[in-house]
């Protein structure tokens, strides 16, 4: 039984390790994965870590600050709306 429990853990942490592909058709491209910092051009690391800050705040005023997919979809949205970025892939491996 606990070699089920270990093979499921294993299986949940590896299903985390996604890399997500953005695209602008002026500022270039990065990815991201959910194990390491943004990489790609110098724009989308900006962009990046600008919509981190902003994400945070709605769910930080709803006392939900551990509430990461509301910060997600608060950040892919500030991505996309206020940055012009686009998904282009979402991988589950590196």
């Amino acid at each position: 039984m606990s070699k089920h429990i270990f093979i499921i853990l294993v299986t949940l942490a590896l299903s985390g390790c996604a890399v997500v592909s953005w695209k602008h058709p002026t500022k270039g491209s990065g990815k991201i994965s959910t194990m390491r910092d943004a990489k790609g051009s110098v724009e989308f690391v900006h962009d990046y870590h600008d919509c981190e800050k902003i994400a945070d705040q709605p769910a930080n005023s709803l006392n939900k600050s551990n509430d990461p997919c509301l910060a997600a979809r608060n950040h892919t949205k500030c991505m996309k709306e206020k940055y012009g970025w686009e998904i282009i892939d979402k991988n589950a491996t590196q």
